[in-house]
């Protein structure tokens, strides 16, 4: 009851792209963050990880980290490699993403937004396996999530809405009034498609498609501001 009373108190607020003035002001219950590239910059692991891997496979991925970043292991693996043993190699890029997990740092922005949130109204959605995820987390200096779902919880991951549906069963909460922070179109596609109000993150531009997924797409998380009334 303490924590569906303190959901309905908060609220989330987006300042418009592109206006200084313009603000934007949604109900908010909680909030689900995706891991890599909004809450973690993983970018350099996953490319060290890709590139060790293609020379153990010889396994041709050059231009695929979006690709890869956006989806789970093994959806990546069956799709560039359906000719090789899917559980071993997922097990390979696992562990060498692991490995290099030592080294994250957070998003600009990210670690400062993500304390906005009360612990019990917020959960990290993510392709990602759980041993990698906690592994960055912690490396970046994020405090665990109550709710975590990862590649490991989920039969089909994003843009499947199971990973958002699985945290909202989790946590007992109920669409639209979720907020998801997203920087891909499959993620933003699974956030939408489980019903929640998706705010889309693209600091560079680069994410072409994003804003017909999203509800609204910044361009820094400082755009973004959640606060619940005590």
């Amino acid at each position: 009851m303490e924590q569906n009373q303190r959901a309905l108190n908060g609220s989330c607020r987006v300042r418009i792209p592109r206006s200084d003035e313009a603000m934007f002001i949604h109900p908010c219950t909680a909030v689900f963050f995706d891991m890599d590239g909004v809450l973690v910059d993983s970018s350099t692991q996953i490319a060290q990880a890709l590139a060790a891997w293609s020379l153990w496979t010889g396994v041709d991925v050059e231009g695929m980290q979006a690709e890869f970043q956006s989806m789970t292991d093994y959806d990546f693996v069956r799709l560039v490699a359906p000719h090789l043993d899917t559980e071993l190699q997922v097990r390979q890029i696992q562990e060498r993403e692991e490995l290099l997990a030592n080294n994250s740092r957070g998003v600009p922005g990210a670690k400062k937004l993500y304390a906005q949130v009360p612990g019990d109204l917020r959960a990290v959605v993510t392709n990602g396996c759980r041993s990698v995820a906690c592994a960055r987390l912690r490396s970046a200096g994020f405090k665990d999530p109550d709710v975590l779902i990862t590649s490991d919880d989920v039969r089909r991951g994003k843009p499947d809405p199971e990973p958002y549906q699985k945290a909202l069963d989790s946590m007992s909460l109920v669409a639209p009034s979720v907020v998801a922070v997203e920087d891909s179109i499959k993620g933003a596609t699974s956030a939408k498609k489980a019903g929640l109000f998706v705010i889309g993150y693209d600091p560079d531009g680069g994410s072409h498609g994003l804003e017909e997924v999203a509800d609204l797409v910044v361009a820094s998380l400082g755009d973004i501001t959640f606060h619940w009334r005590t």
